[in-house]
């Protein structure tokens, strides 16, 4: 018995990872909201079928239980806050945003409302910029500046630093090949053998830095000229609100 105890013990760990791994994975059963014995009243009823509909995403049904609900009790916290989240997972966001106004008048220091309307805030005011009229002055003269920066103000992100790290990247190549062709030009007028092979390294060195020159200029003056083109695009940064439940989150998309 001794020889296999390792095996038992094998046996014994593998099962309760097994079992750890399988509670993990499958879904919990719905708890029981009603005690054996009680019966519900017509709001416990109301609710627990607003909650079901809720977790099945039958938002639009589990708002009539919330509003039926408020009709009996137009003051209660829970169901004007579920009924606020149903109406954001339909996209109705000035419902839930009325819905939360009434909640602060309740309870002025809600957090799930006052979370709500720093976040709808916001929201607003980027919808608000999306109206207002730009100038490709300041995207233009901010390219002249530092090539990248112009894309980035339009909230292009992506673009702005590809643009930069080309320019910085080919101006960095410039640099060195200039500097390479200085050096082996100075070695040509120095040696006195093999005066065409120093020539043509030095004429070498010459052409990658010519080359590399065209190409920072080519992405300064194309960022520049990319920047004031697209000064009234679209907003790269698109906020909205997403919920999960009874949380909010602030997510945005980064455009090209």
């Amino acid at each position: 018995m001794k020889r296999y105890w390792w095996l038992i013990v094998f046996i014994i760990l593998n099962n309760v990872f097994l079992f750890s791994q399988e509670q993990i994975i499958v879904k919990p059963k719905e708890t029981p909201v009603f005690s054996p014995g009680h019966i519900p009243t017509e709001q416990e009823v109301l609710m627990y079928k607003g909650a079901k509909a809720y977790n099945e995403k039958n938002y639009k049904e589990a708002i009539q239980y919330y509003f039926a609900f408020l009709k009996k009790d137009p003051k209660n916290l829970k169901a004007l806050k579920q009924a606020s989240f149903c109406y954001y997972k339909l996209g109705n966001h000035n419902y839930a945003y009325t819905l939360f106004k009434k909640v602060l008048e309740i309870d002025k220091n809600d957090k799930d409302a006052k979370e709500f309307m720093s976040f709808y805030n916001t929201l607003m005011e980027k919808k608000k910029k999306q109206f207002e009229k730009r100038n490709w002055f300041d995207p233009f003269w901010r390219s002249l500046l530092i090539p990248g920066w112009g894309q980035i103000h339009n909230n292009q992100i992506v673009k702005g630093l590809l643009f930069g790290g080309a320019f910085l990247t080919s101006l960095g190549l410039t640099i060195y090949c200039v500097n390479d062709e200085i050096s082996k030009y100075d070695r040509y007028l120095k040696t006195n053998e093999n005066h065409d092979l120093a020539f043509n390294k030095a004429q070498e060195a010459y052409n990658s830095a010519l080359i590399w020159g065209v190409v920072a200029s080519i992405v300064y003056a194309g960022g520049i000229i990319d920047s004031a083109i697209n000064y009234d695009c679209e907003e790269a940064k698109q906020v909205y609100i997403k919920f999960d439940k009874e949380k909010i989150y602030l997510s945005f998309i980064k455009n090209w």
